[in-house]
């Protein structure tokens, strides 16, 4: 897992700027991260690690900590 890369991943996604606490914050608990920005953080995710989110696991990604460990999985051929 590359953490910059999943920095840059939620920064993109989230239209987040570069001091934001990334570890802090959780889906609907951020302006950013209402439902079309979770949408753009999924896509972003998906294109930076190259991996395909099903929809049960886009419902889990709610947190930067519950992205790195899916990300991890898929990568590790677990999911």
């Amino acid at each position: 897992m590359h953490p910059e890369k999943l920095d840059e991943a939620f920064r993109r996604g989230l239209d987040l700027p570069s001091g934001t606490d990334l570890m802090s914050i959780r889906y609907a608990n951020h302006p950013h991260w209402d439902s079309l920005g979770h949408l753009s953080l999924v896509v972003a995710l998906e294109e930076a690690f190259e991996v395909e989110f099903e929809e049960d696991e886009v419902l889990t990604l709610d947190s930067y900590h519950a992205a790195a460990e899916m990300i991890a999985k898929k990568k590790a051929g677990q999911l």
